[in-house]
């Protein structure tokens, strides 16, 4: 069982609407940051990411689903990539 003195819990319901883009700020609008390129939940907490609709997103043009190429990449590296224009491209950890 969760409890809410030691997790943060964020829902995220996909949609055929939901992009990589609106993912990505959705997560990192629970983290913050903790040193150099490393984010976290706040002090103390644990962030649980319960993804609803994993089949919503749309196929683009060549049957790929982006938005859960990027829920796939956060998962397995623990991270993104920066979208802002002087970092776009540095990893950004998440603890």
């Amino acid at each position: 069982e969760l409890q809410a003195e030691n997790h943060l819990v964020k829902i995220l319901n996909l949609s055929s609407a939901t992009t990589p883009g609106s993912l990505q700020r959705a997560v990192e609008g629970e983290i913050d940051k903790h040193s150099g390129k490393n984010f976290g939940p706040p002090s103390g907490k644990r962030l649980v990411v319960f993804f609803d609709d994993f089949s919503q997103p749309e196929m683009n043009t060549w049957g790929d689903q982006p938005t859960l190429e990027f829920a796939r990449q956060l998962i397995e590296t623990s991270g993104v990539c920066f979208l802002d224009k002087d970092k776009r491209g540095d990893f950004k950890h998440i603890e």
